[in-house]
Order: C-alpha cells, then sequence, then structure tokens
C-alpha cells in the first residue's frame, strides 16, 4: 500500500513581506534599523506553520523587479512606487529568518514568486500531490485543481474549484481569461476599456477564451444582453495585440527553469520530498537573529523552539556573570560609571499583583551582562541585599545631582 503523501503548503512570501510592512506599525531597533517587515514577517510565517502542521513546506519570493514580462512589455508595473528604503533595508532578511526555521527558500531570477509557485505546483500534481498555496493574490486562483487550493491566512479564507467559481463566475483554468480581459491597474495592465469582472464573465462564458471572443467582435456587437457591447468590440477590434499581451502578462508561466533552493543543492529540484521537506529548526540561529533585531518579544513566545542554551551557543563569546555579596560593591563603583545601560527583573510570576522581584539582569556592554539575585531562597546569604541595593543603586539614582540622561 502507498504511504500518503503529507500536503505541500507553498507560501508566496513576497505577499507576507508586503503585508507585513504595511500592517505593523514602525519599529526599530536601538540603532535605527528598520525592523517592523522581519517581525510581522516572522509572526505571520510561524503562525501559519503551526496552522498548516505539515513539515513540506517552501517559502518563495521575487527574486527582483524585472522579470521577462518586462521585456514583453517595459510598460508592466511601471506604475509601482519604489520600494520604501525602510523595506528595501530589510529585504536580505527574510530568507535567513526562513532559513533558521528550516524552511526551503526559493526565487528565480527574471521571474516572479507566481511563476516559481506555479512550476512547483505542476510538478506535484503530476506526482498527486495536495497542494496549498499560501496567498491573497487573486492570480493564483488560476492554478486551483481538485488537488490544489489557495489559502488566505489573511483572511482565513480558502478557494477551491466551487469558491473560484463563486468569485469569478468561471471555473479556475478559465480565470486567466478574465484577468486578461479585465486587467489589472496595480500591476499596470491594460485589458479591455469598460469591460468589468461581470461582463469578462459573460464574454468568456459564451466564447471560452481570449482569442473566442476576438474572433467574436462581430457577435458582440448584436449582443443586446452585453453592456457597451459595441464600444467594447470597437476596442478589441482596434487592437487584439494588446489584448493578447495582456493575457500573456497575468497568465502563470509553469516553466521556470529553477536554478535551486538558496543555500541549497541544485539537485534537489528533482525530487520534490527532498526538497520540501523541513529541515531541524536552528534554535542557535533563530535566537542570533532575534537578539541582533531585538525580537525579545518574539523570544518569549517560542519558549519550546529556542531555548536559552540556544541562545547562548549562538553567543559563545558572550558572557553573563552572578554578581553575589561579595562581588557588589566592586561591581556598584563600575556600574555608576555607566552613562547609559539597560535592565530588567525577574519575578516569581507574570501577574503583576501577585509578582515578587527575585533578582535583576544589567547590561551594558557588547559581551557582558550581569544578574543581581536579591530574593532568591536558596543561599540568600550569598545574595545582595535589598537594603544595599536600595541604598547603593536606587539611593544613586535618586539622588537630584546625579546625571540621568543614560537610564533606559
Amino acid at each position: 500500500m502507498t504511504e500518503t503523501k503529507q500536503t505541500a503548503y507553498l507560501i508566496d512570501g513576497s505577499g507576507y513581506i508586503f503585508r507585513a510592512f504595511y500592517g505593523v506599525a514602525p519599529l526599530s531597533t536601538k540603532d535605527g534599523f528598520p525592523t517592523n517587515a522581519l517581525y510581522g514577517f516572522v509572526r505571520m510565517l510561524f503562525k501559519t506553520l503551526t496552522l498548516a502542521g505539515s513539515e513540506r513546506v517552501a517559502v518563495v519570493f521575487d527574486a527582483g523587479k524585472k522579470t521577462f514580462r518586462n521585456d514583453l512589455d517595459p510598460e508592466y508595473k511601471a506604475n509601482r512606487s519604489e520600494c520604501p528604503p525602510e523595506l528595501l533595508q530589510q529585504m536580505p532578511h527574510f530568507s535567513e529568518f526562513c532559513s533558521a526555521l528550516g524552511v526551503t527558500v526559493l526565487q528565480q531570477k527574471g521571474y516572479e514568486a507566481d511563476d516559481i509557485i506555479g512550476t512547483l505546483v505542476e510538478k506535484m500534481v503530476a506526482e498527486d500531490t495536495e497542494v496549498v498555496v499560501v496567498s491573497g493574490d487573486k492570480d493564483l486562483m488560476q492554478l486551483v485543481t481538485s488537488r490544489v487550493t489557495i489559502w488566505d491566512t489573511m483572511k482565513d479564507q480558502r478557494f477551491g474549484i466551487p469558491q473560484v467559481i463563486e468569485k469569478f463566475g468561471v471555473p479556475p483554468e478559465r480565470v486567466v481569461e478574465i484577468l486578461a480581459l479585465t486587467g489589472d491597474a496595480s500591476d499596470n495592465v491594460a485589458g479591455i476599456d469598460g469591460v468589468g469582472p461581470k461582463t469578462a464573465a459573460q464574454l468568456i462564458e459564451k466564447f471560452h477564451t481570449v482569442e473566442g471572443v476576438i474572433a467574436n467582435t462581430g457577435a458582440i456587437k448584436e449582443d443586446s444582453a452585453i453592456r457597451n457591447r459595441k464600444k467594447i468590440a470597437e476596442a478589441i477590434e482596434s487592437n487584439p495585440a494588446r489584448l493578447r499581451l495582456s493575457r500573456r502578462l497575468v497568465e502563470i508561466d509553469k516553466n521556470v527553469p529553477l536554478e535551486g533552493p538558496i543555500g541549497g543543492d541544485v539537485g534537489k529540484l528533482d525530487n520534490m520530498d527532498e526538497l520540501l521537506t523541513r529541515r531541524e529548526l536552528d534554535g542557535a540561529h533563530l535566537g542570533a537573529l532575534f537578539d541582533r533585531f531585538e525580537f525579545s518579544t518574539l523570544l518569549k513566545e517560542f519558549p519550546k523552539v529556542i531555548s536559552k542554551r540556544s541562545v547562548l551557543e549562538a553567543q559563545k563569546d558572550f558572557t553573563y556573570r552572578t554578581v553575589h555579596r561579595s562581588d557588589f560593591a566592586g561591581w556598584l563603583t563600575e556600574f555608576l560609571k555607566q552613562d547609559e545601560f539597560s535592565f530588567d527583573t525577574e519575578t516569581t510570576s507574570l501577574a503583576i499583583h501577585e509578582a515578587k522581584i527575585v533578582g535583576l539582569s544589567f547590561c551594558w556592554h557588547d559581551s557582558e551582562a550581569y544578574y543581581v539575585p536579591i530574593g532568591h531562597t536558596q543561599s540568600p546569604e550569598d545574595q545582595v541585599s535589598w537594603a544595599d541595593f536600595e541604598e547603593g543603586v536606587a539611593g544613586h539614582f535618586a539622588n537630584p545631582s546625579v546625571k540621568k540622561s543614560g537610564q533606559n
């Protein structure tokens, strides 16, 4: 008996990037490096991986602004503004997060993410694999079959054949014809002036394809059921090449000459199972990334994924020191010299009305941090007392003459 393969999930990574950038409020590190898109992307990706529950996953990115479609039409996407500099700075790091999560990353120069997804879908359907394309892009609905569905995780909507028919008025294999007729303002694809989704569905229901529409402009002029029929027919007759070009622009290329996953083996493209199977999550790498981009919240939300040990392994040159009572005077002298520092509290509970402070963490170096235990039940004789701490630290900063601009 043949073992049933796990459903494969192909994630439109470029779509996730832009949704994260425009959906998450501005964030940055203490040095001013923007991080909102990275933060949102990681949260979205991890949630999707968790909900999918499959070990067969790939994230697909656009490789750049210029693709083969720009060779077909220099005006393709020419109306789009340049990538915001705050997002451009973050671009090199999305694939690094994916790799740390053990997920295959694919992109191909000269092609869009949609084309790579279409090529993978074609290969996997040929192998009788169930595929879920994770995206909110309507263009990808032309890929839907009995084995391929679209999952818009932002709206939590899934599109199989019935849902595509409900949305477009035609089955998935005719969606490209609809898109050609209506055009796409966001991609600067012209379509036919005066043809909206309903009229496009009407034309394709009658004439099946763009070529069928072009060949039947006479019938269109005489069909009273078609709104603006004469204007539409004349627009098609005046420039049928433009309509054919629009169709070529919106059609997903399913024959991308993929070179291999980022940072991976080109040979894996011949084996879909090997290509898509998730690797073991690299906790040390992921912990280091969270630390670099100051995602302390995410670090706390990944307790089972990233242990403190894995973070330490990623930072082997970083030293953590416990400040005992005998060390406190020397440590205090050094601490009071600092113009700037960060600190955190360790408590017995997350409930603010119940929590008791048992220790404080301080850092002002790139390679060293300190922990001052003040309320542990074990070896209390080695701890700094509250009285000593308040007198030495709290009392120092309570003095109005002390410079406080460096406090955090």
